[in-house]
C-alpha cells in the first residue's frame, strides 16, 4: 500500500490513458521478488482484473485458501469478459479511446470528475473504485445516472453522488464496482465461477444487459467477427433487444424490474421454460428467475440478425 506500490500503479495507469496509451496492465503485487502482503495483493488483484491485461508474479497459493478462491473468481470474471475487452480494443484502435477511462473522459461536463484520480470506467459500462490502502472503507463518486451495485444489482445508486462505501474486511472479496444503467456486456462463459452462467453457456455469447428504464443503449461487439451492433430499448410496457447479422448464438441475461408476460422473436412467441434447470438443458426459449430478476433467453441466430420483444407484466 506504499506510495510506490498499488496507489502509484492506479495513478500511472489513468495518466497513461490520457497520454494516448489505450492498453495498460499492472504487475499484481508489484514487479518484485519479495511478495507483497496478502491484503494489498488481494486489493491489487481486484484492480488488475479490471484492466485489459491481468498478470501477477506472486502466486495465490503463496497466501491462503481465501486468496486462492478470490483470485480464481477474479481471473474467471476477467476471462469471461474477453468479448468486452476485444470490442473495446477495436474501439481503441479506431478512435484512440482508452479501454479503461478516467471519469472525466466520459463525464467532461461534471466538474467533480476533474478531481477524481483513483476511479475509472471500463468502456462506458463498469465503474471501478479500487482500494488503495488498508482501510475497510473509501469515498466513492458516481456521476449522473443510475448505477447498479455489481455485487447485488437490485441495489442502485442515483448520481451524481459522493458516498462512503463500507463493507468491512469480512467482505475483502468485494470492492466498489458499479454497472451503468443501459450497460450491455458481452461475455464468453464456460463455467459457474463468475456467476454469469454455467458450463452450458459454452459456445454462446452471453449478453448481460441492464436496460435503461426509459430509452435506448447500444454496443458494438467486435471479437471473433464483426462488428455486430447490439441495442436494448425499454418503455413501460416492453423491452426490445436486437443485434446485427452474426454466426454466433446468444444467451441473453437481462435485468428486469418487472416480470415478463411473453417473449417473442420475429413476431413468434418463444417457449417458456418451467425452471432454470430446464432452461440450462438447451433449446430456444426463455425463463425468468424471480429471485435475481433475470430474464434468460436462448436464441440461435444461424447467420442472421435477430431481435426479441419482451412484454412486461406486473412487479
Amino acid at each position: 500500500f506504499g506510495s510506490n506500490g498499488l496507489p502509484s500503479s492506479v495513478y500511472s495507469s489513468l495518466s497513461l490513458a490520457f497520454c494516448g496509451l489505450p492498453f495498460v496492465s499492472t504487475d499484481i503485487g508489484g514487479f518484485d521478488d519479495q511478495p507483497a502482503e496478502e491484503r494489498p495483493w488481494l486489493r491489487w488483484a481486484q484492480f488488475g482484473a479490471m484492466l485489459p491485461g491481468m498478470q501477477t508474479l506472486h502466486m495465490p497459493w503463496w497466501y491462503s485458501e481465501r486468496a486462492q478462491k478470490h483470485f480464481r473468481y477474479l481471473t474467471w470474471l476477467h476471462t469471461d469478459l474477453t468479448p468486452t475487452w476485444m470490442s473495446l480494443a477495436h474501439e481503441a484502435a479506431a478512435t484512440g479511446a482508452p479501454v479503461c477511462r478516467p471519469l472525466v473522459w466520459s463525464f467532461q461536463d461534471d466538474l467533480d470528475t476533474w478531481r477524481v484520480d483513483d476511479e475509472f470506467t471500463v468502456g462506458d459500462s463498469l465503474l471501478v473504485a479500487p482500494f488503495l490502502n488498508s482501510n475497510f472503507e473509501r469515498m466513492v463518486y458516481l456521476p449522473a445516472g443510475v448505477w447498479h451495485d455489481f455485487w447485488n444489482d437490485a441495489e442502485t445508486v442515483v448520481g451524481p453522488k459522493h458516498f462512503n462505501w463500507q463493507k468491512g474486511w469480512s467482505a475483502v472479496d468485494k470492492f466498489p464496482l458499479y454497472i451503468r444503467e443501459g450497460a450491455i456486456l458481452p461475455l464468453e462463459v464456460s463455467n459457474e465461477h463468475s456467476g454469469f452462467g454455467w458450463a452450458e453457456s459454452s459456445g454462446y455469447v452471453t449478453m448481460a444487459i441492464w436496460p435503461k428504464r426509459s430509452g435506448r443503449s447500444e454496443f458494438g461487439l467486435h471479437d471473433t467477427e464483426g462488428p455486430v451492433s447490439i441495442f436494448a430499448a425499454q418503455n413501460e410496457r416492453t423491452v426490445q433487444i436486437g443485434w446485427g447479422a452474426t454466426k454466433r448464438n446468444h444467451l441473453l441475461r437481462v435485468h428486469l424490474e418487472k416480470a415478463p408476460k411473453a417473449v417473442a422473436s420475429s413476431g413468434a412467441e418463444l417457449s417458456q421454460f418451467t425452471s432454470l434447470k430446464a432452461f440450462r438443458g438447451g433449446g430456444e426459449g426463455w425463463f425468468f428467475e424471480q429471485r435475481t430478476k433475470k430474464l434468460w433467453v436462448r436464441k440461435n441466430n444461424q447467420g442472421a440478425a435477430g431481435e426479441i420483444r419482451v412484454e412486461l407484466g406486473g412487479s
